[in-house]
């Protein structure tokens, strides 16, 4: 049985540095406006989780042809989306209205050092004793015999990741944040978009997926595991 219970995506130092600043900031209660670094801040994260997530699958699994234009075709539709929500809601905040934020994302940060002794984020993502209990069980199945008898258990594992992701980075994120109306039904909108387009995504490519390319997207799982706290990372 794995120990893990976060996956994790390691953040650039650039984006580091920038979420250290931003919750410092609104927590020293700084009278200068925070929302354009946290737009930032937001954007970036989106793009290098999507592209680590992703297109980090697509180069495991070597993906080609239709089936890789159907990812980056749908990474570009998503970022697009939520570049798009970020722009017409988070703009419009104040510092006092993302107190609540600035707090969760420090909840969400994983701190490590690398091998060099430089410090390193992920931002984590708790896993559910029960998917952690489903993943082991369809790296058993795969790894012993097969692998594509259990596609349909594999479609069912990353359904689970893809939920989980979603739900800590984006549906709780916009759980701290009060918004109007209007803006309420561009994050409902924006959410369904992502989460169907998510879901398709998976359903189209994953049973076209080879024996070896179904073991690969498992060990690409397997690596988003957060190492523990004593055990340094890979430097950059």
């Amino acid at each position: 049985m794995s120990v893990a219970t976060h996956i994790g995506i390691r953040n650039s130092e650039k984006l580091r540095q920038d979420v250290e600043v931003f919750i410092n900031n609104i927590r020293s209660g700084s009278s200068e406006d925070q929302i354009p670094l946290l737009v930032e801040v937001m954007e970036r994260f989106l793009d290098e989780a999507l592209d680590g997530l992703f297109l980090g699958a697509c180069h495991a699994m070597q993906l080609e042809g239709l089936s890789r234009k159907v990812v980056d075709v749908t990474v570009s539709t998503t970022k697009a989306t939520c570049h798009m929500l970020s722009a017409r809601v988070l703009r419009k905040m104040k510092n006092t209205d993302v107190r609540e934020l600035a707090d969760y994302m420090d909840v969400l940060r994983k701190h490590r050092v690398d091998v060099n002794g430089h410090p390193v984020t992920f931002t984590g993502i708790p896993v559910s004793a029960e998917l952690m209990a489903d993943i082991d069980a369809v790296n058993a199945l795969v790894r012993n015999g097969p692998a594509q008898p259990h596609v349909h258990e594999l479609v069912r594992v990353i359904r689970g990741l893809m939920d989980a992701v979603v739900e800590h980075l984006y549906v709780n994120t916009l759980h701290t944040l009060s918004f109007g109306s209007f803006a309420n039904k561009m994050v409902d909108m924006a959410y369904h978009t992502v989460h169907k387009a998510a879901h398709a995504l998976v359903d189209r490519v994953i049973p076209r997926l080879s024996d070896e390319q179904i073991r690969a997207a498992l060990d690409f799982c397997n690596s988003l595991h957060i190492p523990p706290e004593n055990q340094p990372v890979a430097a950059v």
